[in-house]
């Protein structure tokens, strides 16, 4: 795949535990579920976006699968109400990592669909964003079946609407923060939304192959991307995003760092 979509996600990663295992109730069994979870994201080292889904070992597909295995419905059912909506957000993630989209996308909007996640603000983010991530991974597989290159009448086809739509989520997430959600938490919204604008340009430089021959399908490809993003040019989105994050934050390090790979 293009050399830009290759990109450490490790300490993108990592930032899931500290999202989604701060201010929680606990019980004793459930803790050592949140535990779980953890040891999984630090097992879970995958080093590029073309591996989305696919686990660097054997080690962080078990965790995440026997996250899930311990998670069904039926044991969330039996969580004390506050612990629910970190319960589904905690499945969904684990569910995302092991390519289970339809099963993450399903975790997310049961999660969404209590009527208490309001209350947990933090596991409220993570379950808008996954929606949109699961679109993402889903257009970052195609795309590499694909070879790493996309026909214009393939990419016409769906790419522009969904990356559009997942872009759009991950900026509503941003937007309906409650106050006193901590900064941190905002970024990192910040910092996905960036990631799949910054794939659906890698997508578009690889229209026919990102043969200069292509370079007409391309510019049209960005001038729909510009309309798709509300006049905006695809580019500055991006930069938006990166500029959101201040300067000295881990995060903003964090993508400048994989802008120059």
């Amino acid at each position: 795949m293009h050399t830009a979509v290759r990109r450490s996600r490790g300490l993108l990663l990592a930032a899931w535990a500290g999202l989604l295992l701060t201010g929680c109730f606990e019980t004793l069994n459930y803790r050592h579920i949140q535990d779980d979870f953890n040891a999984a994201v630090e097992t879970d080292n995958v080093q590029s976006v073309d591996a989305l889904g696919a686990l660097s070992g054997t080690d962080a597909v078990q965790r995440y699968t026997d996250i899930q295995a311990k998670l069904t419905d039926k044991d969330i059912d039996g969580l004390d109400d506050r612990l629910k909506p970190n319960a589904y957000a905690i499945r969904a993630v684990s569910q995302w990592r092991c390519g289970k989209l339809t099963e993450a996308r399903n975790s997310a909007m049961k999660g969404l669909g209590l009527p208490n996640v309001a209350d947990s603000p933090r596991d409220h983010i993570v379950l808008t964003m996954i929606p949109a991530l699961v679109i993402d991974q889903e257009l970052v597989s195609k795309f590499k079946a694909g070879g790493g290159t996309v026909s214009e009448a393939r990419y016409n086809a769906t790419y522009p609407s969904d990356f559009a739509t997942a872009a759009d989520m991950l900026k509503d997430a941003a937007s309906k923060v409650q106050p006193g959600t901590p900064d941190a938490i905002i970024f990192y919204v910040h910092l996905q939304r960036w990631r799949v604008l910054q794939n659906w340009s890698v997508v578009i430089s690889m229209i026919d192959g990102g043969a200069a021959a292509g370079g007409e399908a391309r510019e049209r490809a960005r001038e729909r991307a510009k309309s798709l993003l509300g006049g905006r040019d695809l580019l500055a989105e991006i930069n938006s995003e990166q500029a959101l994050v201040p300067a000295d934050h881990p995060i903003r390090k964090a993508m400048e760092a994989v802008a120059l790979q």
